[in-house]
């Protein structure tokens, strides 16, 4: 065969070739575009949630028997605990045997703490409970040092279960408390052989 009938042969195989090339890129190309279509795709990486920090508190002080003794808002799950550290008592002992004059003195600091500030440290006394008589005539005074100092009495008991109050101030880390339990030299006989008892709730806000 001849040089000269050669060359359309070789051109015509060349064009079929790059024919052939274009049409399978364009095939791939159009089957990558469709298979697109049929599948969506979204990506919703670190999804994250957390907690708010909370206000702890905190009481230090003779227990029933005089020993040292810590009760703590977080030893319950629900941030509310019930303490030991008896107000009334002479360091925390309670004293059922007073006799006209005598004072029975208990100290003890209340701590705020947690992650977050606390704006006011209320007290509220609960009502006083026993010897309605006893609970006329027994008088306590409370006196707190913390972010200021706040003097809650001298009154009775039954006086006392009225003076739901924040203390005065920013509630400091801890404040010292003295509670003071006096029976007057005028008590009167009928609150001989009698027993009361005043529960007290502190709340840090």
């Amino acid at each position: 065969m001849s040089p000269a009938s050669e060359a359309p042969r070789r051109s015509s195989s060349l064009v079929w070739l790059s024919a052939a090339v274009a049409s399978v890129l364009l095939t791939l190309s159009v089957s990558g575009t469709l298979g697109s279509w049929t599948e969506a795709v979204l990506r919703q990486n670190g999804n994250t949630a957390g907690t708010a920090g909370a206000l702890l508190l905190s009481i230090s002080g003779p227990d029933a028997t005089g020993a040292a003794s810590t009760c703590t808002s977080s030893s319950s799950v629900t941030n509310d605990a019930t303490c030991s550290i008896n107000l009334l008592g002479a360091n925390g002992v309670a004293k059922t045997a007073m006799r006209p004059g005598d004072t029975q003195t208990t100290l003890f600091n209340v701590t705020t703490g947690g992650e977050l500030t606390g704006n006011t440290l209320n007290i509220a006394p609960g009502a006083c409970t026993g010897s309605t008589d006893l609970c006329g005539a027994l008088l306590v005074t409370l006196t707190c040092v913390g972010g200021q100092t706040t003097v809650i009495g001298p009154m009775s008991l039954t006086a006392f279960a009225s003076a739901d109050r924040d203390l005065l101030g920013l509630p400091a880390t801890t404040t010292a408390c003295t509670a003071v339990t006096l029976l007057p030299l005028t008590a009167p006989l009928a609150t001989r052989n009698k027993t009361v008892s005043q529960d007290v709730v502190w709340t840090l806000s």
